[in-house]
């Protein structure tokens, strides 16, 4: 007799049925949360670090930016000119400007679409258009972005004025409103003084806490000066002292704020225009009727014009007036070393062998060297109007440039560590301050969790700087 026998039942499709049910469910969990991750969070994070490096980059090139010129190619006059320095500039200066600019190219035999030359500790960067030359002196080397902007600038002025430069008689009363022009591309309204304009209503629609916190900096600013009117920079100087906050996120929120109109730019001749002397108009009157292309009628309404500007302005056209010549373009190329590019199938070309000596420099970790030669396929791009190859360009410098930041803020950071096992607490407080500086420079190029880092190295610093 077997009495001890257990039967086992056998293990069916129906006993799979709510493992297979609770299986598809965690899948369908993973992959909806890759998808919204993927669709959502990085489409956002993306967009964040595109502003984020978009809003710096047009800081820097409108503070950048000291002077703009217009010159008529057929005579050389000066159309239109705008400052946007905040010094008084020397009228002997803004003749040595327009010389540089008018004789720019006379004795070569081909130029580049964009020229970019030294004048004493500027920089002029120029440009030519069908019938018009434009000059932007700059503090410093122009960005990619910049140089992008000012051909913008050159086709949008031409087709803007399509029917009055071709046949243009010193009537400058037509390019009166070039600025609006100017700000749409190069975003120049951005070191303007600016004033605030709201009601309580528009205060619910900043989202953006960093906004407002911006948007009470802005209302201290005007209160302590007792006006109506505040400048960035002195925005920018109290959000850093009072809020400890950093200039990428005080961009942003001014951004905000801008784009909400809450905070309006407004021209410095609006606040306060000076009164044309008579002996300035005795001068305008003497330049001007030394003119021998215009009629009476012309001259009149030029002198008119003139005395409607404010001195700066003013100067540079009758400077332009004094000895007019036409400007000739001499033919626009391109040179790679003793390549010249002549079209776009051949800028292409050499965009791919600059692209790949620069990523070889990047593996060898000569960011330095990679960044310039970026920098040159980037320009061969904007020259020959090769859109989809310069953001990639320019995609790939910023990436560059993070990762030579990076590096740095390691390495800082290392040595800070070292100095503190040595009890160099002045030295490593130091380290840690240039490491933040890094993280600082990171965040600016869109690297936005990059400010925890930059806090906590501050405070590594601060801690050490007690200690020295």
């Amino acid at each position: 007799m077997i009495s001890n026998i257990m039967v086992i039942p056998g293990f069916g499709w129906d006993d799979l049925i709510p493992w297979l049910i609770l299986v598809g469910i965690a899948a369908a969990i993973t992959i909806g949360s890759i998808a919204l991750y993927r669709g959502v969070v990085v489409p956002k994070k993306r967009e964040k670090q595109r502003v984020l490096t978009e809003v710096k980059t047009i800081f820097d090139d409108a503070i950048n930016l000291e002077h703009l010129l217009v010159l008529y190619k057929g005579t050389g006059t000066c159309i239109f000119f705008k400052s946007y320095g905040s010094e008084q500039i020397d009228p002997e200066l803004i003749g040595g400007f327009l010389t540089a600019v008018s004789s720019f190219g006379k004795e070569m035999s081909t130029q580049e679409a964009l020229n970019e030359i030294s004048y004493g500790d500027k920089m002029l960067l120029l440009a030519d258009g069908e019938f018009i030359r434009v000059a932007l002196v700059l503090g410093k080397k122009a960005s990619l972005i910049l140089r992008k902007h000012l051909k913008e600038f050159i086709d949008n002025f031409e087709k803007i004025y399509k029917d009055v430069l071709p046949n243009w008689r010193g009537q400058l009363n037509y390019f009166r409103n070039s600025g609006q022009i100017v700000d749409d591309i190069l975003n120049t309204s951005i070191i303007l003084p600016h004033q605030i304009s709201f009601e309580f209503a528009d205060i619910k629609e900043i989202k953006d806490p960093k906004a407002k916190e911006v948007l009470k900096i802005a209302q201290n600013c005007c209160a302590e000066a007792d006006r109506e009117f505040f400048f960035i920079a002195t925005l920018l100087q109290q959000a850093a002292e009072g809020s400890r906050k950093e200039t990428a996120e005080v961009f942003l929120g001014i951004k905000e704020l801008r784009d909400k109109k809450i905070l309006i730019p407004i021209e410095i001749s609006a606040i306060e225009k000076p009164a044309i002397s008579q002996q300035e108009l005795n001068l305008i009157n003497q330049k001007v009727s030394a003119l021998a292309n215009l009629n009476p009628e012309e001259k009149q309404k030029l002198v008119n014009d003139l005395a409607q500007m404010g001195p700066i302005e003013r100067e540079a056209y009758l400077s332009s007036l004094v000895g007019q010549q036409e400007i000739v373009s001499a033919p626009i190329q391109s040179h790679v070393g003793t390549i010249v590019i002549e079209d776009k199938k051949t800028a292409k070309k050499e965009i791919k062998i600059l692209v790949k000596q620069a990523i070889i420099a990047k593996k060898e970790k000569d960011y330095e060297k990679a960044v310039s030669i970026f920098h040159s396929s980037a320009m061969i791009a904007s020259s020959w109007e090769l859109s989809h190859e310069f953001i990639s360009i320019e995609e790939t410098v910023r990436k560059t440039r993070i990762e030579d930041l990076s590096t740095k803020k390691k390495t800082a950071e290392k040595e800070a560590k070292e100095l503190v096992k040595q009890k160099n607490y002045a030295g490593a407080s130091a380290k840690f301050k240039e490491a933040s500086k890094h993280a600082s420079e990171i965040f600016k190029l869109g690297v936005t969790e990059m400010m925890k880092e930059v806090k906590r190295l501050t405070n590594k610093a601060n801690e050490y700087e007690k200690l020295k």
